[in-house]
């Protein structure tokens, strides 16, 4: 059933390296119930290799868009791509070339991005893409977190220079928790701030964004 995202929640496990470049990774998903307003799901991911866990997910999301919706898109779906099919309404899907990161960082780079090592804080702009969009017309949860990830990057990397005084290592995301307050349409122009401090006598950062 179509509807919009109100979490994500995702965290890697501890384990002795994160996943790298070039590692072949299995995600187990399944729906852990719904009901008439909020479905539940989580996910798992599993090294392929070795079939050690990595790391785990969940998601909630308000499934109840209103009657003539949930009609249009529950028992009258076949009716309904019917419709759009007759109309010819073109959804433009996000393409992501495996081999090509570059079409990926397009959809998730900002238009500005400004950084502020003292306060260890990142200011970032984005304008909402077709791409981005779901069934609805609205931005992906998903996309959503990747923007905000982007930012909250951004002012670790910040907060570590600060306390250190050199650059940041290389980061990595250990969890992060994304809640959703309102929808992001086509065209609107969004700003994301972060700030970070250091964490574990400066081996990590914890941001909010």
């Amino acid at each position: 059933r179509a509807g919009v995202s109100i979490s994500l929640e995702a965290q890697l496990v501890e384990q002795d390296r994160p996943p790298v470049a070039g590692d072949e990774l299995v995600f187990s998903a399944k729906v852990e119930k719904v009901g008439r307003n909020l479905g539940f799901q989580s996910c798992e991911v599993h090294d392929a290799m070795s079939g050690r866990l990595v790391a785990r997910g969940y998601h909630t999301k308000a499934l109840d868009m209103g009657r003539a919706w949930n009609m249009a898109f529950g028992p009258l779906l076949p009716v309904t791509e019917r419709v759009i099919d007759a109309l010819g309404v073109d959804r433009p899907a996000p393409v992501v070339d495996a081999s090509s990161p570059a079409v990926l960082q397009r959809l998730i780079a900002p238009r500005r991005l400004d950084i502020d090592i003292e306060a260890g804080s990142a200011i970032a702009d984005y304008t909402c893409l077709p791409e981005h969009l779901q069934e609805t017309n609205l931005m992906f949860g998903g996309t959503q977190a990747m923007l905000h990830e982007m930012t909250a990057r951004a002012a670790a990397e910040a907060a570590l220079q600060r306390a250190s005084g050199a650059s940041a290592p290389a980061l990595h995301c250990c969890s992060m928790l994304v809640r959703y307050l309102a929808g992001s349409a086509l065209g609107d122009e969004l700003v994301a701030s972060a700030t970070a401090n250091p964490i574990f006598r400066g081996d990590g950062a914890a941001a909010s964004s």
